[in-house]
């Protein structure tokens, strides 16, 4: 197995296992790192053979032409409260001091999970009915 020491943010070409990759670190503002790869291979995907029409909405994430729902996430409920007691200690804080700081990252450490839980939700929920019936999105 390769191990790659990196510098910090910006771009790298890497080659992992006879895989060509394309590397791209950015800062973002929780203090992590955001990557990004770019694989070079060639993955075709199999021609849809049922065709189902997607629907989103507010009171279910999705509606199917075939009368299915998929509903809202509900579980962000707790790191809406989380959000909303880190970001009332927030304004309390002194603009600039290093607790001002700690707290300023608390509030985008949750705002990064919200983030990720949400973008999860929905490619769980993608990849479930595209195993089911291959969706032609011509």
């Amino acid at each position: 197995m390769n191990h790659y020491q990196l510098d910090g943010a910006g771009n790298y070409h890497l080659v992992l296992y006879q895989l060509q990759l394309q590397l791209n670190l950015t800062p973002v503002a929780d203090g992590q790192c955001l990557e990004r790869v770019n694989d070079t291979r060639d993955l075709t995907l199999k021609p849809a053979t049922k065709q189902v029409g997607i629907d989103l909405g507010i009171t279910s994430l999705i509606t199917t032409s075939d009368g299915k729902k998929i509903a809202n996430p509900k579980n962000l409920h707790k790191l809406h409260k989380k959000l909303r007691l880190a970001q009332k200690s927030l304004s309390r804080k002194t603009f600039g001091s290093n607790n001002y700081q700690k707290a300023r990252l608390k509030v985008a450490r949750i705002h990064a999970k919200i983030k990720d839980s949400r973008l999860d939700y929905t490619h769980k929920r993608a990849h479930s009915a595209n195993q089911r019936k291959p969706i032609d999105c011509s």
